[in-house]
């Protein structure tokens, strides 16, 4: 897709044709196309083909880019990626899918009155990204608190199933930032001279933009290891508790296991053996070491 910026109405044209202020969409598959047009270094179309992080590398007539962008659907581990190519009279984005594709034309369409400004069709994308991910990270924060009044009731079911994707999210958003707002602080610094001022001071905003929500994650992923931690307390307590009742009873039936030991041995010189009174007595005694010992463990506040 292409839309002839110089007209002002966001025409579409069918073919791709090297001419000045013009805002081109296209998908991965169509990069031999566009190759066989631009002249842009070889390892820009390679690094299109297979994106890994969010960056920007500056040649000596255009800005070449890359947007590795985590989606927020962190039990998906879901990610968008996109490059771009800005030159003076030309904004080249690659879409991975034709459902991108037709969402940014939606989104540049609307902004048509700023059309003009290539530097600003891209900075309204770039703002269009960070959208929703204020009020993603709200929710995070909520299901953050949530999961911390869990745990300090008592349900601690399924705590790391929910934490670990929801903590590792926040780090690939925390990368995410930075890499973004050192994109719009290079952008910023305007070295190729065709950014304008207005536009400039709104690649400003967007960095600070991107600094707060980088700020926030880290606020969040300090929030979530203090949860898992008190998560972690938790489970130690009521490990201590189980091991703290196998100890009463281990305490409890010692004496016993020794009394039955002692008369499990079956020499034939005791005298026990052969007294009629020897199976009472030993029950009786049996039964008055685990009076003393509950009365002592009871004493001595065990059962606290």
């Amino acid at each position: 897709m292409i839309f002839d910026l110089s007209k002002r109405d966001f025409s579409m044209e069918n073919h791709i044709l090297p001419q000045n202020d013009q805002l081109i969409l296209l998908l991965k598959e169509e990069l031999d196309h566009l190759q066989a047009l631009y002249p842009f270094s070889e390892s820009n179309y390679r690094d299109c083909r297979k994106i890994r992080s969010t960056k920007i590398d500056i040649y000596d007539q255009y800005y070449f880019g890359t947007l590795h962008i985590p989606l927020m659907e962190p039990e998906k581990d879901a990610s968008l990626s996109l490059g771009f190519f800005l030159t003076r009279h030309s904004f080249i984005l690659i879409c991975e899918n034709q459902q991108d594709q037709e969402h940014f034309r939606l989104l540049l369409h609307k902004r048509q009155a700023l059309a003009s400004d290539l530097s600003k069709c891209l900075l309204y994308f770039l703002e269009d990204l960070l959208e929703e991910n204020a009020g993603y990270l709200e929710k995070a924060e909520d299901s953050i608190i949530h999961m911390e009044e869990e745990v300090l009731s008592g349900r601690l079911s399924g705590f790391n199933k929910r934490m670990t994707p929801l903590r590792k999210h926040l780090l690939y958003l925390h990368n995410y930032y930075e890499q973004l707002g050192d994109l719009c602080d290079l952008l910023q610094e305007n070295q190729l001279g065709f950014i304008g001022k207005d536009a400039l001071l709104l690649f400003h905003h967007l960095s600070r933009h991107c600094d707060r929500l980088s700020g926030s994650t880290q606020v969040l992923q300090a929030y979530s290891m203090q949860v898992r931690e008190i998560y972690q307390a938790q489970v130690d307590l009521q490990q201590n508790k189980i091991m703290k009742s196998l100890t009463i009873v281990t305490t409890i039936f010692l004496p016993l296991t020794l009394i039955a030991g002692w008369y499990g041995m079956n020499f034939a010189h005791m005298p026990e053996l052969s007294w009629k009174y020897g199976y009472p007595l030993v029950i009786i005694l049996s039964v008055l070491i685990v009076v003393l010992c509950v009365l002592l463990m009871k004493k001595k506040r065990f059962w606290n």
